[in-house]
């Protein structure tokens, strides 16, 4: 029977400890609750993350990071909170898509006008394990403008159009080819040319929370005026007189 080295061994506890599954059973929970409470005070992690309230986007983090077997804060510095939908930047996808160890390093064939113009990419690879080339789907001119890419305002696609097809046409690679890499996350770019930044309301800091609530319970509840109740009218009793009694007697006096 073979045994793996001391200092193997050792290391691959270590990554094994490092790789924390938060929602995997209570233990690695209260685990990571510490982590994501320890990260949410540091301020070189980006607002979402920070404070009370970004805890447990912290939390949301650290799980990635372990699906992705990558650095927790290297997840917080490419993930983008646009509309309530996660999205990572374009070199995180395709950092992640080339240290997956399932293909080669990503490279591009690109079309250009006789004037110089870019006019479409295509992101390919070698699959490792079969030594196969393979090829995503085309990202052209024409497919920005039918999309609205290039209406948006202040879209790259007019300034820096050929690294925008690059960045476009990776993430079209890895959506094919590597689904549980991209996880169905969107890239940056993409929400951003779907027209999800426009609608979508910029993240409160813990900080102006903290505040609105403070100025909620200041607030004195508004008082409604009081009806005056009218009191009912009664008629004032009057005594009875012998008349009277004679009246409802039916009988002469």
């Amino acid at each position: 029977m073979t045994t793996k080295p001391e200092n193997e061994t050792a290391l691959t506890n270590a990554q094994n400890d490092a790789l924390i599954c938060p929602f995997s059973n209570i233990n690695s929970f209260q685990n990571a609750w510490q982590m994501a409470k320890c990260l949410s005070m540091s301020d070189i992690v980006p607002a979402a993350f920070r404070g009370p309230a970004g805890q447990a986007n912290a939390m949301i983090a650290l799980e990635l990071a372990s699906r992705l077997q990558t650095s927790v804060f290297m997840i917080m510095q490419h993930l983008y909170i646009i509309q309530g939908r996660p999205a990572f930047s374009s070199q995180f996808i395709i950092a992640a898509l080339q240290s997956c160890g399932r293909f080669s390093a990503l490279k591009y064939k690109k079309r250009y006008a006789p004037d110089g113009a870019i006019l479409g990419c295509r992101a390919y690879a070698t699959e490792l394990s079969s030594g196969e080339v393979i090829e995503g789907p085309e990202v052209t001119m024409e497919m920005a403008k039918a999309e609205g890419w290039l209406g948006k305002n202040g879209s790259k696609w007019k300034t820096m159009p050929e690294m925008m097809m690059s960045y476009r046409a990776a993430a079209f690679f890895g959506r094919l080819y590597a689904p549980d890499v991209m996880m169905g996350f969107r890239q940056e770019d993409e929400l951003y040319d779907m027209g999800a930044a426009e609608m979508a309301e910029p993240m409160p800091s813990p900080e102006d929370k903290t505040s609105k609530l403070n100025a909620l319970l200041e607030e004195e509840p508004e008082q409604k005026p009081t009806e005056s109740v009218k009191a009912e009218e009664v008629p004032e009793k009057r005594q009875m007189t012998v008349e009277d009694l004679v009246k409802e007697d039916g009988s002469d006096v």
